[in-house]
């Protein structure tokens, strides 16, 4: 399919189920019933303001874990050498918090400048750790928008986003507004140059342990779910859902989906189009928690990725 100018997308398409169509979202959540808004406050900190000693640092890693303890099983070292990584370039924490001012959960974003084959390299890692109810539309204004600061600020240099994802959910957002620069991804090998960066690019940033499958980690924490939930994704009928179930069976028990994403101006415009269409309805995290139907059935001669 070739690639749409996202301007000459809006000014043309006649209706947003037209512009779903050309932009292979699904018209399902265009027509969706908006999310009730919730009494979410938010605050943006630089990490470095957590790196010191002060009552209101060790407060607020104090909060921030134990926010994080209610979704993810973590040893409080790990999960502050993770939420405060000693060799990014830039940390920024997004600080979600109820009405009452309880920390609540975080977002946090990394920037690693680097050399990969001799040729300067920046990195993105990112981090979701809010309960379902705290999930909206501003969690991809935030990732999408350290993006922007990260291509703005990259003066020539490669830009990637790499992760070791738990959640199906976050992969599958991913996907939907990665265009086709994600990998692994479903019904496409990942080449062999892709798989060996995407490893690379993890030991820079130390992601977990390698485990037999190059594509899998073992990570230092378990996402905590429970058994209604892990069904719920084993019968999701999204059919990336359904892939990041089958290519990564351990996340339950603390395996993330090593995943890797090219980044570009022209990818992230062409994603922000696709996530004003999908999040200006419920969102595709809405319709992911929606009552699962039956898997739809596999397309014949489509190979899903093996490696």
């Amino acid at each position: 399919m070739p690639v749409l100018d996202p301007l000459h997308l809006a000014n043309e398409a006649r209706s947003a189920a037209e512009a779903a169509a050309a932009l292979r979202l699904d018209p399902e959540l265009l027509a969706a019933t908006p999310r009730p808004r919730q009494r979410w406050t938010r605050q943006e900190i630089d990490g470095r303001a957590l790196r010191g000693d002060d009552a209101a640092a060790r407060r607020l890693l104090d909060a921030l874990y134990a926010a994080s303890a209610r979704l993810v099983d973590a040893r409080r070292d790990a999960f502050v050498d993770e939420l405060l990584p000693a060799a990014a370039r830039r940390t920024t924490i997004c600080v979600y918090r109820d009405h009452a001012g309880a920390v609540v959960g975080h977002l946090a974003c990394h920037t690693y400048v680097t050399t990969v084959d001799a040729a300067p390299t920046v990195i993105l890692c990112g981090d979701v750790r809010l309960p379902q109810q705290a999930i909206d539309s501003s969690v991809a204004a935030f990732f999408a928008k350290e993006t922007a600061r990260a291509l703005l600020g990259r003066r020539g240099r490669r830009l990637y986003f790499v992760g070791a994802l738990l959640d199906p959910a976050a992969y599958a957002q991913l996907y939907r507004l990665a265009d086709d620069r994600i990998w692994p991804r479903p019904a496409c090998a990942t080449p062999p140059a892709i798989d060996a960066l995407r490893v690379e690019l993890a030991a820079i940033v130390g992601l977990g342990d390698r485990t037999d499958d190059s594509a899998v980690r073992e990570l230092e924490r378990r996402r905590l779910w429970d058994d209604d939930e892990l069904a719920r994704w084993r019968q999701h009928p999204r059919p990336e859902v359904h892939y990041f179930v089958g290519r990564n069976p351990g996340y339950d028990r603390g395996q993330g989906l090593l995943t890797l994403i090219e980044i570009s101006a022209a990818g992230l415009l062409r994603g922000l189009l696709r996530g004003a269409l999908e999040f200006g309805g419920r969102g595709l995290r809405r319709a992911l928690g929606r009552r699962p139907r039956a898997l739809p059935p596999a397309r014949s001669g489509r190979k899903g990725d093996r490696r």
